[in-house]
């Protein structure tokens, strides 16, 4: 069984190398960053909390170290980058652990981590509110839901709908009524993990969504004549269904969150 420290190996090198790409103008920040790595290899960090856990307190105390004004702000956009790609880390493991679940059971999940849910607890930043934003907010999770178990999801979302920050419920109330998913986790730790799964650092991928083609209608002269013969019956009826939500804008919304996750610790 592979260890602990080998199961997200990958996922952390690409973090380090995202921060390094980020911070190689900073020869402080980018020594640091080669420190990180180091462990990495080493195997130093026996589970995901650790890591974050050290990488965060890196970055504070140099931040806090810094006296100059250009510098100082430096390093706290890098600790905000930070919030980022840990929230896109821990979204990634609970989609991963509950694509495996079946549908009823995913959806139970989904709802029990709705319900245990406490934006004000900025302690355990894997179940924050901007990583439950972007679970909720794949489609691909829904995929297989029907269309009671969707209405379900919809109606837990929004019993819960206030426990999230006001900017991100508009698109929370669209969550059930897409033609795909969402996901939920309760007790968010290393047990959701998929070994040697490279960390997708860009936005998760929400399908092309469902989309209606209408033809452009003929003169008023072959409406007048259509109009005597029946019409043929459709062969497929295709459901109406929400927009998939825009990349960016989820995007956007889970940065601000991050950001503010980052500044409340």
């Amino acid at each position: 069984m592979e260890d602990l420290a080998s199961a997200f190996q990958n996922d952390f090198f690409d973090a380090v190398k995202v921060l390094e790409d980020f911070s190689s103008s900073d020869s402080a920040l980018k020594e640091a960053m080669g420190e990180i790595r180091h462990r990495i290899a080493a195997k130093k960090y026996s589970c995901a909390p650790n890591f974050w856990e050290d990488l965060r307190g890196t970055l504070k105390a140099i931040e806090e170290r810094r006296d100059d004004r250009a510098a100082k702000s430096k390093a706290q956009q890098v600790l905000k980058q930070i919030a980022r790609l840990e929230v896109k880390f821990w979204a990634k493991e609970s989609v991963n652990m509950l694509k495996e679940l079946d549908p009823e059971s995913r959806l139970e999940r989904i709802a029990d981590w709705l319900q245990i849910f406490d934006s004000a607890d900025t302690e355990d930043a894997s179940s924050g509110p901007a990583v439950l934003y972007q679970v909720l907010n794949d489609v691909t999770l829904q995929k297989d839901f029907e269309p009671s178990q969707r209405e379900q999801l919809s109606a837990s979302v929004r019993e819960n709908l206030q426990k999230f920050p006001v900017e991100m419920q508009a698109m929370l109330e669209r969550v059930g009524t897409l033609a795909g998913g969402a996901r939920t986790g309760t007790g968010l730790s290393d047990w959701r993990r998929r070994h040697n799964q490279p960390m997708q650092l860009e936005a998760p991928t929400l399908g092309p969504g469902a989309k209606l083609l209408f033809g452009v209608g003929p003169d008023s002269a072959e409406q007048n004549a259509d109009a005597q013969a029946p019409a043929a019956p459709s062969a497929v009826t295709t459901p109406a269904v929400a927009e998939t939500p825009a990349v960016e804008e989820i995007e956007d919304t889970v940065a601000r969150a991050a950001d503010e996750e980052e500044e409340a610790t």
